[in-house]
Order: C-alpha cells, then sequence, then structure tokens
C-alpha cells in the first residue's frame, strides 16, 4: 500500500506574502511545533522546513527533543554542526578560521527568502566561548559558494540574533561546534519582518543622498523589494525639502535640458513623447514582477498631468499612460499605482506648467508590493493571498488553475489567466521547489465556478466529508478526505470543497499544453493507477485514452 503523505505547514503548504508586518514563530512552553515531528525521537526530522511570511526557514541535520526538556518542548539538536557527522569532521572555530565550509549535518539552518526583510533567530546558546554564532551569506545561483559571513562571539546573556537578508541569496545561521553531542543550542524562535514602504517627512529618517541639511542629490537612488527608484534629474541639481509641505520637492520641473523652452508639458509630451533629463522625475527599475505605489502630493494645476512611461530595457518609449490632475492630487497625498515588471524600465513625473521652479510635486513615499510561493516536492502547492492577483502575468513555469469540477474519482482543474480577487483559492504548478514570485493586481472580481477555498487566515476544520487536502501520494499530488481529525490549514492556503465518492481524487487538467498525451504500449504498462475519463477506475486497462498520474495516457 502506498504510504500517503499530508502536505501540512511543515512540510509541502509553503508560501510567502507581502505583508508588512513581522510574523513569529516561537516554541517552547505548551505550544505546538509546526516542524515536523519524528515519532521514535519526538524530535525534527531532517529537511523539516517552518515557512512565515516572506522566509523559508529549513532544518539541516537530525534535531531530536533532549530529554531534560521534553516537558518544555524546546527543540536541542542531537550534535553539533559538522560536513560528515563524525567528531573528526566537527564545524569548530578553529576549523572555521581555517577552511571555512558549510554544515551538512547537526543543528543548522538554512534561510531562503522570498523577499527582502530581517530574520531575528532567539535561543538559547552553548556557553562557551569557543562556539560563535555564524550567519553565513550564498548566492541564490550557486548556493555552494560562500560569499561572506558574519561570526557573532558568545556573549552570556545574548539570547536574540537579527539579519538583514533579501529575496537573491540563501543564508545559513549555526552557532560552532565544541563536540559532537553536547554543548548544543536550544531554538526558542524566529520571526521575520519584511521590508516595508519607504515613507518621506513623517520624520523618519530618509535614505536618499543628502546634499546638504535640506536636501537630495540627483541621480540618489531608493532600493525596495523589487524594485531600484532613482531621483532623476541634472546632478547639479538637488531635490530640497518642502518647509511646509513633509516630503521631497523637487527644485525644477521636469525638462529635457533644464531650461524653460525644454519643459515637457503636457501639450509637448502629446505631441512628442520625450524622457525628461532635468527636474523632477522618478526612474524605476524593477527587479522582479510587482506593482509600484508613488504617494505624493501634485503640483496645483489642471494642465499637469501625471505621466508614467513604459520603455524596453535600452530607455527606448514604448508606450505612456497619462492620468488628469484632479483636485484630490493637491489637497491630499494621493497615490499612483503600476503594475511593473524586471523586463522594462518606468518613468514617472507630472507634466511642467510654465515656470522651472514652482508648480512642482511633493514626493511622499514609495512602495512595492508583490506575494512569493514556492512550490513543492510534488510540483504543485494550493495558494491564497491577501491580495488581487493578476495572474495574466505569472512568471515563465508557473501555471494557475482552478478546480472547475469533481468526479467519483478525479478532481479537473481549468487555468486561470486574468485577475482574481484576493482570498480566491488556487492550485499553482511548477517546478518542484521553485520559488515564484507573483504580480499584485490593484482589484479584481472573484472568481466563478471553483470548487478551491482560500485560507488567508490558519483555519481549523473538522472533519467534513466534502472537505479534501493536497497531498503527496510517493510524489504524486493528490487530494485526500479530511481524517476523523480534521486539519489545519496554514494561512496562504487552500482546500477542496465538494461532494465525491471515494477517499482520494486524481488531479486532471483540461488545458491541453499541461495535460498532454503520450503514447505507450501495452507491454510496458505501468504499475500506476489508471482512470477512465470519468474519474472511474480501471483494473486491465485496453486500448484508448486514460488519465495516469494526472495526464492523459493513450494506450496503444
Amino acid at each position: 500500500m502506498k504510504r500517503v503523505k499530508l502536505l501540512t505547514i511543515a512540510l509541502l503548504l509553503m508560501v510567502g506574502n507581502a505583508s508588512m508586518n513581522a510574523e513569529i514563530k516561537n516554541f517552547g512552553s505548551s505550544e505546538a511545533t509546526s516542524w515536523a515531528t519524528s515519532s521514535d525521537t519526538g524530535g525534527c526530522s531532517q529537511g523539516s522546513t517552518v515557512t512565515l511570511d516572506g522566509v523559508v526557514v529549513t532544518l539541516g541535520g537530525d534535531w531530536t527533543v533532549d530529554k531534560k526538556d521534553r516537558n518544555t518542548k524546546r527543540w536541542l539538536p542531537s550534535q553539533m554542526p559538522s560536513t560528515g557527522g563524525t567528531v573528526e569532521t566537527l564545524i569548530t572555530k578553529g576549523t572555521w578560521a581555517s577552511q571555512q565550509e558549510l554544515p551538512a549535518y547537526g543543528a543548522f539552518f538554512k534561510i531562503e527568502p522570498t523577499m527582502s526583510g530581517k530574520i531575528t533567530i532567539n535561543g538559547d546558546p552553548s556557553a562557551s566561548t569557543d562556539q560563535p554564532l555564524v550567519f553565513v551569506t550564498l548566492d541564490k545561483a550557486d548556493p555552494t559558494t560562500i560569499l561572506s559571513a558574519n561570526v557573532t562571539d558568545y556573549k552570556s546573556g545574548v539570547t536574540s540574533w537579527a539579519y538583514n537578508v533579501d529575496a537573491n541569496h540563501v543564508y545559513y545561521f549555526f552557532q560552532l561546534s565544541y563536540n559532537l553531542t553536547t554543548f548544543r543550542f536550544a531554538l526558542k524562535g524566529f520571526s521575520f519582518a519584511p521590508k516595508g514602504p519607504k515613507n518621506f517627512g513623517d520624520g523618519s529618517e530618509t535614505s536618499w543622498i543628502p546634499t546638504s541639511a535640506d536636501g537630495c542629490a540627483m541621480g540618489s537612488t531608493v532600493t525596495l523589494d523589487g524594485a531600484i527608484f532613482t531621483l532623476g534629474g541634472d546632478e547639479d541639481q538637488n531635490w530640497a525639502w518642502h518647509s511646509g509641505n513633509g516630503g521631497l520637492l523637487p527644485s525644477q520641473m521636469p525638462s529635457t535640458a533644464g531650461t524653460v523652452e525644454t519643459l515637457v508639458t503636457k501639450a509637448s509630451f502629446t505631441e512628442t513623447p520625450v524622457l525628461p533629463t532635468h527636474g523632477a522625475f522618478l526612474k524605476i527599475v524593477p527587479t522582479k514582477t510587482c506593482t509600484v505605489t508613488i504617494r505624493a502630493k501634485a503640483s496645483a494645476n489642471p494642465e499637469q498631468p501625471l505621466i508614467f512611461v513604459t520603455m524596453d530595457k535600452d530607455d527606448n518609449i514604448l508606450s505612456s499612460q497619462v492620468t488628469d490632475w484632479t483636485t484630490d492630487f493637491y489637497t491630499i497625498v494621493a497615490q499612483w499605482t503600476y503594475d511593473v515588471d524586471a523586463d522594462h524600465h518606468y518613468c514617472f513625473f507630472q507634466a511642467s506648467y510654465q515656470g522651472i521652479g514652482y508648480n512642482r510635486l511633493t514626493l511622499c513615499g514609495l512602495y512595492t508590493q508583490t506575494v512569493a510561493t514556492r512550490i513543492g516536492d510534488a510540483g504543485f502547492t494550493t495558494f491564497a493571498s491577501h491580495h488581487p492577483l493578476d495572474l495574466s502575468k505569472l512568471p515563465d513555469g508557473l501555471t494557475a488553475y482552478k478546480a472547475s469540477a469533481v468526479g467519483a474519482n478525479t478532481v479537473t482543474f481549468s487555468p486561470v489567466t486574468e485577475a482574481v480577487a484576493a482570498g480566491t483559492g488556487l492550485l499553482l504548478k511548477g517546478k518542484k521547489g521553485n520559488f515564484y514570485s507573483i504580480p499584485v493586481a490593484n482589484a479584481a472580481e472573484p472568481l466563478a465556478d471553483n470548487k478551491l477555498v482560500g485560507c488567508t487566515a490558519e483555519t481549523v476544520l473538522e472533519k467534513n466529508e466534502n472537505f479534501w487536502v493536497l497531498v503527496s501520494n510517493e510524489g504524486t499530488a493528490e487530494f485526500q478526505k479530511l481524517s476523523e481529525n480534521g486539519a489545519t490549514i496554514p494561512a496562504g492556503k487552500a482546500y477542496l470543497n465538494a461532494a465525491a465518492a471515494g477517499a482520494r481524487l486524481s488531479i486532471v487538467f483540461d488545458d491541453d499544453v499541461t495535460t498532454g498525451v503520450t503514447e505507450i504500449v501495452n507491454s510496458k504498462l505501468s504499475n500506476s493507477k489508471y482512470f477512465d475519463l470519468q474519474g472511474r477506475r480501471v483494473a486491465q486497462p485496453q486500448k484508448g485514452l486514460y488519465i495516469v498520474n494526472g495526464k492523459k495516457v493513450f494506450v496503444n
């Protein structure tokens, strides 16, 4: 009999959303842990994961619960970090100083962010000055090469360590070894705080480069998760602080040569679209698909629309979006949101009026939004987001589906390529283990005829004949009816709500691109389960079309 492993929060139900608040996971006392437990040790198995909003943390080595701490459920590793699992291969202070190698055994964390932010690790370190704490940075494209290492000496009373991380790198955290089975690190918990929006004029320090006590240099940049913003204009000009209106105010209006005659006005841009090179504008270079929101007070003139230009990566104009001025753009802090991707550059500015030094835009803030998910080991994951999603701009290799129909033993999924409302339950198909960023939409209508129920908060399900959860059946994804104990669906995931007779439902796709048909001969029939197109199990398949592991297979 095949062993079915439920895809719980600890294993394959992984998601990261672009929330601005820190999410915390604590261990100890009577609180249940979401690390996968090992029944024979009462501890945690190697490769178990915890997914927070914006980061996935994987346990390295084999962690068990120390007997003296079993009642408090404080996780303690069974051995210290090593490269080979022996005393001779321990990573000690001395070996690390002479040869930096990543641990493969013992107690360590592998940290994979899906967005920029700060991770804080809480625990009781081993009380030895010969055991520093090590935080290692690796390139995501080449996670075997160490780029840098932050070594922190052990200090009595220090039980928390915080590090800035981003989605372009992979990280390791561990305490250096002393001997194999003692002097160990006890994990208490960790938190992740995504990098939030950048606001100006609210008393917070700006990261724009100042040229004086009250201004910022042209060419200065602000980097957020998903995009890099650059202050436009000639380098000899500054954006100065407006004395009566919090935020940044440019020293002059957009122009092509820094003169009144070369101002980029509503009329001139309509006749011949050009990019400004002087004055107040923002150049936006995305690092991934996301939405960009610009908060500002516009100049109080109806002849000054807001202009958003899309360019290729050589800065050639492809299109423009012109938003007419309204009173609200001046009387309140307004905001403009645009969809962007890493294949283009963008420029934002308010059209000029008649002078260089007045009728200007007051920049108040910038922020980006994106969500990300990790595909499970079976090549699928369920997904739901707090934000509306634009599924027309999914990255290559990722496909989104809704559950459109349920048969006796199958559930049929149909591709979704439009924007969907927040909270929509989806099935995502991609390369197993890969992270994918999903663009956020401004708004969207609810998805019709979808039997997946999205969970934007952790949801406890009681036993119900109509509730099904995604499972991995020896590497094949399928839906399994809830057990007698019910299930807890983590935030960011979905479950199936449908009436069906069987205990398991095979996944079938109704799009030809995903389904495919493979021709085989009778003598090479596999041991997989065969279903006809109505979802009925077939013990002895004859010539014809069948469903096998979610794909159409033709038996010749």
